[in-house]
């Protein structure tokens, strides 16, 4: 299952495609080069549904890339009676320059860059037909915003987060961002990292790029599996949240607050929040992954990772379960259960968040962002600046529609909103980061005492040992 993905920057000529329920249902030509392929905007929607297919694969978002912000930290972890060896090695940090891990979370992102910096390349020679300029700006600007996404991601795993900087790094020091990926590059091409301020820099331009033009207006209902201005102002504000430009991820996250609800998004109800796991298209859904029973990650999928019918290795620590659970006024305390397999093995905590449609655990949508994450950054973005008051107002807004019995907070501490993030995203990619972040240590007590701190060298993943001897002058992340 873990084919090995080589090469730092993928030139892409011939494109594919999957069909992921209802939107990626049309196969391009895998057979002529991108210049010829996409010569309409019919052409340039469809090379665009290849760039989706790349992100629902089993070393990104539909199978490891989750895990890996979670079993870091210490809510999620393995199930040792089940251990498989597919994904529980990131609970033990094991993504060394060697490993397919270090590969796989290198490669992954960069080859979703390099199909869009094709169809960018191209996309200015495709004749746009009376009536199709909203259409076509549509689609460029999801081009942007994901670059954009892959972008961010890759910096999260290899660079230090820009609120944790440590050992003399500076947002300007040389080589501590990612080589940035912003064309198609000769076949040749030797990338050196660059700067953290200028990878987040082109990052934001990106979002920027892709808030310009995206349809302003967009329907949910025309939405599902794609991005759109408000997952991508949702993303940015993220974003500026983990550059602790604090006062414009407010600001940015309100204007989704606000303004979302035009096009059918909103918090879920508490009657709602259990059972939107389990279905897609939902309010609270900003942006998810599609998958269908024909395209998804198999056996690598979140949610076969996240059952011991499957292989079981994502699951609650006995520690945060029996914590989460105790909140029983809290429609979140339900989502997570004790399980066994047909066998009788591997007893433990699961993620109710991933049950698998179609009674298929393979087919789960991994979900981006949602509106609950917003909610979660504005209040936590006011907090660190300074304003308690709104801190207060988005956390207890989001708390009035998760709680049965109404409990706001009356006064606010970083722990707070830090234990809110747990209840309402853990098994969702968050944890590690949201801790090492905020300058914190995790512990994951079923199989370690040891803390891991935000200047471990081990909260990097390693630039793979491939990469690095294409090109000698990408330097290699300390202690790797």
């Amino acid at each position: 299952m873990r084919n090995k993905l080589y090469l730092l920057i993928i030139i892409i000529v011939t494109l594919t495609a999957a069909s992921c329920e209802n939107f990626l249902d049309q196969m391009p030509s895998s057979a002529l080069p991108a210049q010829e392929a996409i010569q309409t905007v019919e052409d340039l929607h469809t090379a665009v549904n290849g760039v989706y297919d790349r992100l629902n694969s089993f070393d990104y978002y539909s199978g490891d890339f989750i895990p890996l912000g979670d079993l870091r930290g210490d809510d999620m972890t393995f199930n040792a009676a089940l251990n498989a060896n597919q994904i529980s090695p990131v609970a033990r940090y094991q993504y060394d320059k060697n490993s397919t891990y270090a590969e796989n979370f290198w490669s992954a992102p960069y080859v979703s860059i390099g199909r869009i910096n094709d169809v960018l390349s191209v996309a200015i020679n495709v004749t746009v037909e009376i009536g199709e300029e909203d259409q076509y700006d549509d689609l460029i600007g999801q081009l942007y915003g994901l670059r954009a996404l892959c972008h961010f991601d890759l910096a999260r795993m290899f660079c230090q987060l820009p609120t944790a900087l440590h050992d003399g790094v500076t947002m300007d020091s040389p080589d501590s961002g990612i080589p940035i990926a912003d064309r198609v590059f000769e076949i040749d091409y030797k990338p050196v990292r660059n700067t953290l301020q200028e990878t987040y820099d082109f990052i934001l331009a990106d979002f920027d790029g892709a808030i310009e033009k995206l349809d302003p207006a967009p329907d949910i209902t025309m939405s599902y599996g794609l991005i759109n201005i408000w997952a991508v102002k949702a993303l940015k504000a993220r974003t500026l949240l983990y550059l602790g430009n604090y006062a414009q991820a407010l600001s940015t996250a309100e204007d989704v607050i606000s303004n979302a609800g035009s096009s059918g998004y909103r918090l879920a109800e508490i009657t709602e929040y259990y059972d939107m796991w389990e279905n897609v298209s939902q309010p609270e859904f900003l942006f998810e992954v599609a998958t269908s029973v024909q395209y998804n990650a198999q056996r690598n999928s979140i949610g076969y990772y996240s059952d011991p019918d499957g292989y079981g290795e994502f699951s609650l620590t006995n520690e945060f379960a029996t914590w989460l659970i105790s909140f029983n006024t809290d429609i979140r305390s339900l989502m997570t259960s004790q399980k066994v397999n047909d066998q009788g093995f591997g007893r433990g905590y699961y993620s109710n968040k991933y049950p698998g449609r179609e009674g298929n655990l393979y087919v789960n949508n991994a979900k981006v962002i949602r509106m609950a994450e917003v909610y979660l950054i504005a209040s936590e973005a006011a907090f660190h600046d300074a304003d308690q008051t709104k801190a207060m107002q988005y956390i207890n807004d989001l708390r009035a529609k998760r709680l049965t019995v109404p409990n706001p907070y009356t006064t606010l501490t970083l722990d707070n909103i830090l234990n809110e993030r747990r209840k309402e995203l853990f098994a969702e990619g968050h944890r590690s980061w949201d801790m090492w972040r905020n300058q914190r240590s995790l512990i994951n007590r079923d199989f370690s005492t040891d803390p891991v701190n935000y200047d471990n060298y081990r909260t990097l993943v390693a630039i793979p040992q491939r990469e690095t001897d294409i090109s000698p002058e990408l330097v290699q992340n300390p202690g790797w």
